[in-house]
C-alpha cells in the first residue's frame, strides 16, 4: 500500500499541485478587505472616516492627517520596532499615541482605545461596487457601511489589540 522509499541518489520529482483555499474561490478577481466607515472622536472633535480591520496587526493606527484635523494632542510618544515578514524588522520609530473613541455612524456602539499615529495607513483599498454582491449582502441582512462616502483613504487601522475588546 505504501510507496517504495526513494533511494538517496534518485532525484526528487516536482509535480505542481493545485490548491483550493477560500481566498482564491471568489466569483470576482477583486479581493475585498474588511472596511467600514466609522465616527472618530478625540478631545471634543469628531469626523467620519474610513477604517480597515486587520487582525494581523498587533496594534491599531490612526492617520496623522486626521489627528491634525481634529487638533488632537497625543498622550505620549512610544518607540516601536515593527516586525515584518520573514523575521525582518524596521528601525526603531517614534509614534505618537492618541486616545480615541470610535463609534458606529448611528452612535449605537462605541469603543475607546489608544492608537499609534502613522503618516499613511495603507494604499488604496477598493470598495464593493458590484450590484450583485451588494444585493447578496442585503439579502443576507448584512449591514454594509462602506459604500456612500467619497473618501478613499483609510485613516484608521483597527488591529488585534482592539478586536480582542470588540469580540468579547
Amino acid at each position: 500500500m505504501c510507496p517504495e522509499p526513494r533511494k538517496n541518489n534518485e532525484p526528487k520529482s516536482f509535480v505542481p499541485k493545485s490548491e483550493i483555499s477560500l481566498s482564491n474561490c471568489s466569483r470576482s478577481e477583486a479581493v475585498f478587505l474588511q472596511t467600514l466607515c466609522v465616527l472618530i472622536r478625540c478631545q471634543g472633535q469628531e469626523k467620519i472616516i474610513r477604517a480597515v480591520i486587520d487582525s494581523g496587526s498587533q496594534n491599531s493606527y490612526v492617520s496623522e492627517k486626521i489627528m491634525t484635523q481634529l487638533k488632537a494632542f497625543p498622550l505620549r510618544t512610544e518607540t516601536v520596532i515593527h516586525a515584518l515578514f520573514e523575521w525582518d524588522e524596521t528601525e526603531p520609530k517614534g509614534h505618537k499615541v492618541f486616545a480615541i473613541e470610535v463609534s458606529s455612524l448611528n452612535r449605537v456602539f462605541s469603543c475607546g482605545f489608544e492608537a499609534f499615529s502613522e503618516k499613511k495607513i495603507c494604499g488604496f483599498i477598493t470598495r464593493i461596487e458590484n450590484d450583485e454582491i451588494l444585493n447578496e449582502l442585503k439579502r443576507k441582512k448584512v449591514v454594509f457601511v462602506d459604500f456612500f462616502r467619497e473618501e478613499t483613504d483609510i485613516n484608521l487601522l483597527i488591529g488585534a489589540d482592539v478586536l480582542e475588546i470588540l469580540l468579547y
